[in-house]
């Protein structure tokens, strides 16, 4: 509200100088906002900064603007440039979304949920003649591989390419990880039991004694008593145990892996070649908690091998005095795929059909993997993973 009683003259000079003063702020405004609008003009035409023609358009209006009120046609130029740029900047932006990201995103929702397949393609060894029985060996590990696959829940299809050679493509789900796929399908999944030499405490306590060690490990004393363990710090590989110590061409020396006082360890037992027990025995497996929390694997053995698992034990358990072939303890020796697990002693007669396999060392992963492999059997023959893919 202006002031009645001020002098007309003093307000025409205030209009005057207000209008002058904004004018000159336009002035100043006006050249930078459009070089402004022309700089991310040019940014984002070529799609170098995605925001740059929304900013380039926003500072051309700004000109345009100041360019209208002082009525100066100075900035134009470059206030026209930034404009056209910004708006064929937006253009330019809707069509690299559509043409390129757009059908991206279409085809990664098309394709969420759905898990990859992976194919593997295998080959058996060579000589095949190793694979028992008259059925040829590529189809009998089709159907060791389908049932391993159907047992972990994982969607498969297995083709034969005669004579040697099949194409397993595996629903491959978030959680399975292309390394136990890998695994599960070429492991040979034989499970022995073995007897422990009846001299074992004598044969390794000559080794500590001579120093003897594998090469790649070194002899430690833990929890009174003489252990192997690794040579980390060399990052040697371990040595081949077959030929290490190799006196009875009947046994084999082999190394059990234990847990002492937080160290991982190896105690070393020499186990007879021929097993007691060994290929198709196992009906069923299932993973289990002990009580002391550490997993095991429960079988259940087929029925014939059942009776031979019962008469093994009772044959060396020093509790059946009447059926009782030896002195003392024997240790029966777990091995699975040429792997020392355990070597438990035989306390006394296993009747039932059943049997558990702990280690200080197994977890519930390794747990779980013979359970998924042990029921299925065992390759006939060694095989390859020749080539692999992912697939849609």
């Amino acid at each position: 509200m202006e002031d009645p009683g001020r002098n007309p003259l003093l307000m025409v000079f205030d209009r005057r100088l207000t209008v002058t003063t904004d004018s000159q702020e336009d002035a100043k405004k006006r050249p930078v906002s459009a070089l402004l609008a022309t700089v991310f003009g040019v940014l984002g035409f070529p799609c170098l900064v995605p925001l740059a023609p929304f900013a380039a358009i926003a500072c051309a209006h700004v000109a345009f603007r100041g360019i209208k009120r002082s009525g100066s046609d100075a900035g134009r130029e470059l206030a026209t440039i930034g404009l056209v740029a910004g708006y064929l900047g937006i253009l330019l932006h809707v069509a690299v979304f559509s043409v390129v990201i757009f059908p991206s995103l279409r085809y990664q929702f098309a394709t969420l949920g759905k898990p990859m397949s992976h194919e593997f393609t295998l080959q058996l060894e060579p000589d095949s003649s190793k694979a028992a029985g008259k059925d040829p060996a590529v189809n009998r590990v089709k159907e060791v591989v389908s049932a391993r696959l159907k047992r972990a829940n994982i969607g498969h299809k297995i083709s034969v390419q005669p004579p040697d050679t099949l194409v397993v493509r595996v629903a491959q789900g978030r959680s399975v990880p292309l390394e136990k796929l890998r695994e599960m399908i070429v492991a040979p999944g034989l499970l022995e039991f073995r007897l422990v030499h009846k001299d074992n405490g004598k044969l390794t306590d000559r080794l500590f004694e001579k120093q003897a060690a594998p090469p790649g490990y070194h002899i430690e004393r833990i929890n009174y008593d003489r252990l192997y363990v690794r040579d980390e710090s060399t990052n040697m590989p371990p040595g081949d145990l077959a030929s290490f110590a190799a006196r009875d061409p009947d046994y084999e020396f082999m190394l059990e892996t234990c847990m002492e006082k937080g160290m991982r360890a190896y105690r070393p037992y020499y186990v007879e070649r021929r097993p007691e027990l060994a290929g198709d025995t196992i009906e069923d497996a299932d993973v289990g908690v002990g009580y002391t929390g550490a997993p095991h694997v429960r079988i259940r053995f087929n029925p014939d091998s059942a009776k031979r698992f019962e008469a093994v034990t009772a044959a060396h358990a020093p509790q059946d005095q009447g059926t009782s072939t030896t002195p003392g303890y024997r240790q029966l020796a777990i091995v699975f795929d040429g792997v020392l697990i355990s070597a438990p002693r035989i306390m006394s007669r296993i009747h039932g059909g059943e049997a558990i396999i702990e280690g200080s060392t197994i977890t519930m992963a390794d747990a779980t993997r013979l359970a998924e492999i042990l029921p299925s059997g065992s390759l006939p023959c060694p095989v390859k993973v020749v080539e692999e893919k992912s697939l849609r």
